[in-house]
């Protein structure tokens, strides 16, 4: 249910084939962290589903878990076999990683810039490039919420490095990514490794700009 290399998946369901042919591995990992685990809105990308019937049983009871909170829709299908799951979480937490470092950064030009901080953030939230983690992570960069986190900032050093790592394997250029794992790597390095992804909007202090803001 972790963000791991998709190769990895597709190795370990090879080596359970091998050992009991009769245990079928779902590849379904999870998105959405601690506050949407707490309502039940969890996304889970489920890879490998093919017909068999243990799959079949397995999808069963993953849409029984989803549909009992209400919120079937966020149980999601991924076809193309085991390790499709896995390829996707990945593909979602270079995103959201990269979209918090942008958050982080735009939060501090605009403090810069002289811009009431929530002003600003609900005006950007009405505009086309808002996204759900600038509403989430930018509410608590605004805040200075850095405990208990919903996501620790550790989380993005080793989801950051499994894409560049994936990324060089597959000799895919995601020069982004690179940029954005050594953000992370930088505030871990400061001793803010279990603190709130959103704290890495501190990394703008050096430049003495403080992002936390009451207006």
């Amino acid at each position: 249910m972790a963000t791991v290399p998709s190769s990895e998946v597709r190795r370990l369901s090879e080596r359970i084939a091998s050992i009991r042919p009769d245990v079928s591995l779902v590849d379904c990992p999870v998105s959405g962290a601690t506050p949407r685990a707490a309502t039940g809105d969890l996304m889970v990308f489920c890879g490998g589903l093919d017909e068999s019937r243990s799959k079949r049983k397995a999808y069963r009871v993953l849409r029984l878990l989803s549909s009992s909170q209400g919120n079937e829709h966020y149980l999601v299908r991924v076809p193309g076999g085991v390790g499709r799951g896995s390829a996707v979480k990945l593909s979602n937490q270079h995103l959201a990683g990269t979209h918090i470092s942008c958050v982080a950064e735009i939060q501090a030009l605009v403090a810069k810039l002289g811009m009431p901080g929530r002003a600003a953030h609900r005006l950007l939230m009405s505009g086309p490039g808002w996204c759900w983690v600038l509403g989430h992570r930018g509410v608590s960069m605004l805040n200075g919420l850095i405990r208990p986190p919903t996501s620790a900032v550790s989380i993005f050093v080793k989801d950051m490095g499994i894409v560049v790592a994936e990324a060089g394997v597959l000799i895919v250029r995601c020069p982004l990514a690179a940029l954005v794992q050594q953000q992370y790597v930088f505030a871990k390095s400061l001793g803010w490794g279990n603190d709130d992804d959103s704290g890495l909007v501190r990394v703008w202090k050096f430049a003495e700009i403080d992002v936390a803001t009451r207006e």
